[in-house]
């Protein structure tokens, strides 16, 4: 479903570079179109009767007032944006993923073992859980933690006293 959304979201984005390049072509022929009256009324200005000026200058003014008004509104299935609906996936996600991480990987593997949630014995005067209730945060944020063990590497880590000694016994 993501595929076919991506590749709807490409061929939409291809009609309005190809609508864009048209409308760009369409004002390139007018002004060339306007050049060439500007060019022929110069000409006939020059053995042209008084009459026949004024009237050349009556039509320019219309072509210009024909040109001030807007142009015609698109279709609404061109103008309004595709409806996106969530996969079952997204909709079981309390957060949105992060393209780009707050934390470098280093520092992430250096510190989210000390991750916590905030306590009142720490000092807070009102905690508030937004998206799930206290115990269900923790848990959360345990299992972020444990994926992390899992999946992170650790710079730092070095064998414990205890792991030396039975290393050399």
């Amino acid at each position: 479903e993501k595929k076919k959304a991506e590749a709807e979201k490409k061929k939409e984005g291809e009609e309005k570079k190809e609508g864009e390049e048209k409308k760009e072509e369409d004002q390139k022929e007018e002004e060339k179109k306007e050049e060439e009256k500007k060019e022929k009324n110069m000409e006939v200005d020059e053995g042209a009767t008084e009459e026949e000026k004024e009237e050349n200058k009556e039509e320019e003014k219309k072509e210009e007032e024909k040109k001030d008004e807007p142009m015609e509104e698109q279709s609404e299935e061109e103008t309004e944006p595709p409806k996106v609906e969530l996969t079952d996936e997204e909709k079981k996600l309390c957060f949105a993923p992060k393209r780009v991480s707050d934390l470098s990987a280093k520092e992430m593997s250096k510190y989210f073992a000390s991750f916590s949630i905030p306590d009142k014995a720490e000092g807070f005067a009102e905690i508030k859980f937004e998206w799930q209730k206290d115990a269900a945060a923790k848990e959360y944020l345990r299992q972020k933690v444990l994926e992390k063990k899992r999946t992170c590497t650790i710079d730092d880590l070095t064998p414990s006293q205890w792991f030396n000694e039975t290393l050399k016994a």
